[in-house]
């Protein structure tokens, strides 16, 4: 007999568990349906608003973008190149200078 009483306890309990659940994804399932048609509102007043750019657009833009930083990389290198052929020359310049007072020296040593 208590078991029948524990049984049905139990089961108003499951019952009683199982409308709560009912209820709060019924709340849900709503809210997000109400959040839902509110976000696509907002996309579709922001894209009257704000119109985007189409996708041709989009993708020559990034082909100038790309060759844009190849030519930005080629440059960088030409830069790097000179500015070492500038070093290697102002050491030539200096070696040349060292080589005429020597010159100079070994001349006016002669005399």
């Amino acid at each position: 007999m208590k078991e029948k009483i524990l049984r049905h306890h139990l089961d108003k309990c499951v019952d009683y568990t199982q409308e709560h659940v009912d209820l709060e994804s019924a709340r849900a399932i709503s809210s997000f349906g109400v959040d839902t048609n509110a976000n696509y509102e907002w996309l579709y007043e922001l894209n009257s608003r704000y119109p985007t750019r189409k996708i041709e657009e989009i993708r020559t833009y990034q082909l100038l973008k790309t060759d844009y930083m190849k030519k930005l990389d080629n440059l960088d290198g030409r830069i790097t190149y000179f500015e070492n052929l500038a070093k290697e020359l102002d050491e030539f310049q200096n070696e040349v200078n060292i080589k005429m007072q020597r010159i100079k020296r070994s001349t006016y040593n002669d005399d």
